[in-house]
């Protein structure tokens, strides 16, 4: 059953830009980190929970659609927090899975969601290849 991100929960700020309205919970499947940032907490058992005011872009690469939202918003959040090195660079593959598992989550087509998986991993091997230069 899908579980959307609904239009009361976030407001489109810009092109591309949008603001969550309504805190918002996800099970992830990355354990043993506690990491408290102003718009997230992911606790220790996985739970990741964002918080109202924080923003993302949508989906980098891919139509924003209602089956899309939420995984970008996840996902959004956790390679934030690998850019800043809060989050282990290693993480970067876990948060695209996740994007993923929540597509299929929300409904969105299977074909649809291979897509847009592929995209955000080709776009994260990317900025990790930036990241690696700086080093």
């Amino acid at each position: 059953m899908a579980r959307l991100i609904k239009d009361k929960d976030y407001e489109q700020v810009g092109f591309r830009s949008y603001r969550l309205l309504q805190n918002q919970s996800y099970q992830t499947s990355i354990f043993d980190q506690d990491i408290r940032t102003k718009f997230g907490h992911l606790n220790p058992d996985g739970m990741l929970t964002l918080f109202a005011g924080f923003w993302w872009d949508g989906a980098t690469g891919a139509i924003d659609t209602p089956s899309i939202m939420r995984a970008s918003l996840f996902h959004d959040w956790v390679c934030t927090n690998v850019l800043n090195s809060i989050l282990p660079l290693s993480y970067r593959r876990k948060g695209d899975d996740m994007f993923y598992l929540i597509c299929i989550e929300d409904d969105m087509p299977r074909i649809r969601a291979e897509y847009a998986h592929t995209a955000v991993v080709a776009y994260g091997k990317l900025v990790v290849e930036i990241i690696e230069s700086k080093n």
